[in-house]
């Protein structure tokens, strides 16, 4: 079976390959993992699982636009980790609101009013109350409001 150990000390198994080896009854001459150049600096198991992502982000579309719910959560959860917020925001355009709630995370954690009303707006209704509850943060126990 094909292993390599990665910068972490864990060792990675491409089970793939290990599947070929069992099937065929000898090991392949191809390069396992661990000697795989990126040319990125990444470990090579998860550039293979980037490779993965990739394809199953089309299933996933596909899925998603005959109104799988849970192929349009994936998708928030793969835009998420990838950190693209143009694609949460197409995907809860498209009614996603796992992808309201992790734009409204991020929009609180950074302190993003006008983004937090903006994802209230497109219907991700705890926006709106995590807005409100910032604004009300912002004057401490109320006694410096402007009269």
């Amino acid at each position: 079976m094909v292993s390599a150990t990665d910068a972490g000390g864990e060792r990675v198994v491409d089970l793939a390959q290990g599947l070929l080896e069992l099937r065929v009854g000898r090991r392949s001459q191809a390069p396992d993992t661990g000697q795989w150049d990126t040319g990125f600096g990444k470990r090579p198991d998860l550039v293979m699982a980037n490779m993965n992502m990739n394809f199953d982000r089309e299933t996933l579309r596909e899925l998603a636009d005959e109104g799988n719910e849970t192929a349009l959560e994936r998708l928030a959860d793969m835009a998420d980790a990838a950190g693209d917020l143009g694609e949460l925001s197409e995907l809860l355009d498209k009614g996603c609101m796992h992808a309201g709630s992790l734009l409204t995370r991020r929009a609180a954690a950074a302190g993003d009013l006008r983004e937090l009303q903006r994802i209230s707006d497109a219907g991700y209704d705890e926006a709106g109350n995590e807005l409100d509850r910032l604004l009300k943060e912002s004057w401490g126990d109320g006694s410096d409001r402007p009269q």
